[in-house]
């Protein structure tokens, strides 16, 4: 048994059919323009919201759910992930006023908000992103996050840019948008302008990226065994070792790393009453006589 309350599920369903006739005559179609492809996109993600939205309905309504605790509301009602400006228009429609309706964004994070809503900012309330007037900024600054979208452009149009300047910064920088953006662009007749400049742009960032991948790597500094490779100039650390100099420097007798510490006697060597031995330096380890330089 369903509550009085009206949950819209026929205009879900009509708005389903169209959205699927929508859909289908894109797939129909042989060859897709760019314009087409974005718009495609479009109606795809609109028929996912719908779903969205009669999936969460039928969740609230089941329960019981009456609308009098804003605490228990899904936003995914209005089919969003986010609490937007839909949900405000759904909730109205339920007999919230606006002050309820401000009083339950102030409980939910800037996170939890659409930017239709952080745009606004009648019900921004402290999430409200700011101004971005004309006069005093360019619209080159505007951060539009992830892309243009129609929340974008009603902004920049209530900060004082015409519709012009706003389809100029969309042609110079704007990767992607959304069907909105794309009918915005067409009416302005710049959508073509910002497909050539968006080709340039990807084909710039490809190049770079190809370039980026040919550099060849960056020579290595490791040593080699190989006589006057310039190995790093140890004889500071080094000390005497006991034992003959055959070429009479008597300062600094067979100078090398002393190592006795860490190496392991030999067979038939160096057991622990052995001293002759170890002074003899008969013991087994690392073959260090390349490296070593004698003075």
């Amino acid at each position: 048994m369903t509550s009085p309350i009206d949950w819209g599920y026929d205009k879900l369903r009509d708005r389903r059919a169209e959205n699927q006739a929508e859909q289908k005559e894109y797939n129909n179609m042989s060859d897709h323009s760019r314009y087409d492809e974005i718009m495609m996109k479009q109606a795809q993600h609109t028929g996912r919201r719908i779903n969205r939205q009669e999936g969460a309905r039928n969740t609230l309504d089941k329960a019981g759910y009456d609308f009098s605790d804003l605490s228990g509301y899904d936003y995914n009602s209005a089919g969003s992930k986010k609490f937007d400006k839909q949900d405000i228009k759904f909730l109205r429609g339920q007999g919230k006023t606006k002050d309820e309706i401000k009083n339950y964004i102030g409980t939910l994070g800037a996170d939890a908000l659409s930017e239709n809503v952080r745009y606004n900012k009648k019900f921004g309330g402290d999430h409200y992103v700011g101004d971005n007037d004309r006069n005093t900024k360019l619209i080159s600054d505007f951060d539009t996050g992830r892309g243009y979208n129609k929340t974008d452009i009603k902004y920049l149009k209530s900060q004082g840019y015409t519709g012009a300047e706003i389809a100029e910064d969309m042609v110079n920088r704007a990767d992607h948008f959304g069907g909105a953006s794309a009918k915005f662009l067409k009416k302005q007749g710049r959508f073509d302008d910002w497909d050539t400049a968006n080709e340039a742009r990807r084909a710039e960032a490809k190049d770079r990226a190809q370039e980026q991948i040919n550099k060849p790597d960056k020579p290595t500094d490791q040593p080699t065994n190989n006589p006057g490779s310039g190995m790093p100039d140890l004889s500071g650390f080094m000390t005497p070792m006991p034992g003959s100099n055959t070429n009479g420097n008597s300062n600094n007798s067979g100078s090398g790393l002393d190592l006795s510490q860490y190496m392991t006697p030999m067979n038939g060597y160096g057991s622990s009453s052995d001293s002759d031995n170890k002074k003899n330096n008969y013991y087994g380890g690392l073959d260090l006589s390349k490296y070593m330089t004698n003075y």
